[in-house]
């Protein structure tokens, strides 16, 4: 199989031709938006059947004389902990930590947010503070929570949209 993308993308077109950019743009740029939705959908379907068939090879120990199944691998390097601890227990203390949701998890937003203070101090804290909304929401009114919330636009993918199918 001597398949490209460019090569399916033109098997594609020929059974379903992109409208001429010169001719309309819109429409050209409606084509390529629809495809790619096509495409994304079919890629989806074809990962879950990929998987489907994977698991299928597994579980029955399925042989071929032409194919063969390999499950590369990635080397994941990390420490020994408790190896690390009992035999260099100096070199774990100086360098064990906790992952910053971790800590969360354990002590808080809030309770994080008081020891940075301490240890930073306020002027080095201010340009990272965070309020979450709902935890302001759950503190104040509806009509007072309002007038702290801010919505600033976020403009998404351009997409175009048949005008017919605005009705």
């Amino acid at each position: 199989m001597n398949l490209t993308p460019e090569t399916l993308i033109a098997e594609l077109s020929e059974t379903h031709p992109c409208p001429s950019a010169d001719a309309d743009a819109y429409a050209a740029a409606y084509w390529h938006q629809e495809m790619q939705y096509l495409l994304t959908e079919a890629a989806a379907h074809l990962t879950n059947r990929h998987r489907e068939l994977l698991d299928l090879i597994r579980t029955e120990n399925l042989r071929s004389a032409e194919y063969r199944l390999e499950t590369p691998v990635i080397p994941i390097r990390h420490v020994d902990l408790p190896r690390l601890r009992q035999d260099l227990p100096a070199v774990f203390d100086a360098i064990v930590y906790l992952k910053a949701t971790d800590a969360e998890r354990l002590l808080s937003r809030r309770r994080l947010y008081e020891s940075a203070v301490a240890v930073a101090g306020i002027d080095r804290v201010r340009p990272l503070e965070h309020v979450n909304l709902g935890d302001l929401a759950k503190v104040l009114p509806a009509d007072e929570f309002s007038r702290f919330v801010l919505v600033t636009p976020k403009p998404l993918p351009a997409r175009i949209v048949r005008i017919t199918e605005d009705a």
